[in-house]
């Protein structure tokens, strides 16, 4: 809500993260935040750009 930017969290448990991953971009999603149980523990996010797969792992303080 502080940036201003839609979304949406795919809670779905009959379909594996790639399936998911696949379904998103074939949308149009332009990033892809994955979060998983150690990321929460090391209180990180991975980031992915759609446009050009560049991948980077941040910490929650520097989401927004």
């Amino acid at each position: 809500k502080k940036s201003d930017v839609r979304v949406h969290i795919d809670l779905r448990d009959n379909y594996n993260p790639g399936w998911k991953f696949n379904h998103w971009e074939l949308k149009g999603v332009p990033i892809r935040l994955e979060l998983g149980p150690k990321d929460i523990e090391r209180q990180e996010v991975k980031c992915v750009i759609r446009y050009n797969g560049e991948k980077m792992q941040l910490k929650w303080d520097c989401l927004v």
